[in-house]
């Protein structure tokens, strides 16, 4: 028979499992709960995480797109492509070699330096579309010879003799209206190979439609569609 001391000594301790056993349920519980809520955590801050580096491509996607865009320069023709990255309405035809050429050249320095513009520099020998270019001049330039220079916006042009006049090609930089230039018989004989002709004509045609407004380029093609209206109509 057991003693009245050890009879409480086992109640006293199946008492404390009990309570350990019942106190074990909601910590188990809450420890579950915890794990949950940790989890959950992690996996929003991947979603979240995630969620942030898409909108960071797309930004940058964005960006890089219109930086693009932004510096992609408008196509100019071939012929123009290697020379030059900005617009200038200021040509000159030059002849290497050519005294008239130097005495240009003299001028045409001091013009871009007293007016801040920049004329482009086209051999007329030793390039063909640049004397495809010169040849297709309107008709009121047709008497063109080189070395002069052309305004592609006023359409006017100064020769050799008239450049040694600094104002005179003031005038001309300035787009300002300048009295009819003389004629002359003189000037370099430009020949082409066979079937290069037609190329540099298409060049030069591309060059100059290259710097008509669209209202102009507009308005020439419709001087082109009459025009061919009426020689068919002529013909038949």
């Amino acid at each position: 028979a057991s003693s009245p001391n050890q009879h409480k000594s086992q109640q006293r301790r199946r008492r404390q499992r009990y309570q350990q056993q019942v106190y074990a349920i909601p910590t188990l519980f809450i420890s579950i709960a915890f794990h949950s809520t940790r989890v959950r955590q992690r996996t929003r801050t991947v979603s979240i995480t995630a969620a942030m580096l898409i909108r960071i491509v797309t930004i940058l996607s964005v960006m890089l797109i219109m930086a693009s865009a932004a510096t992609a320069a408008p196509r100019l023709p071939s012929f123009l492509a290697k020379r030059s990255k900005t617009y200038t309405p200021y040509y000159f035809f030059k002849v290497k070699g050519s005294d008239e050429s130097q005495v240009i050249e003299k001028t045409v320095k001091q013009i871009e330096k007293e007016l801040g513009v920049r004329v482009e520099r086209l051999d007329a020998l030793a390039d063909a579309k640049a004397q495809a270019l010169l040849m297709a001049l309107p008709s009121t330039s047709a008497a063109a010879k080189a070395p002069c220079l052309y305004h592609r916006e006023s359409m006017q042009i100064v020769d050799a003799e008239q450049a040694n006049d600094i104002s005179h090609v003031r005038a001309w930089a300035k787009g300002r209206y300048l009295p009819p230039r003389r004629t002359s018989s003189s000037g370099p004989q430009f020949k082409f190979e066979e079937g290069e002709q037609m190329e540099a004509m298409a060049d030069a045609e591309e060059l100059m439609d290259a710097a008509l407004t669209p209202e102009q380029k507009s308005g020439k093609d419709a001087i082109k569609r009459r025009t061919e209206e009426m020689a068919n109509d002529w013909k038949n």
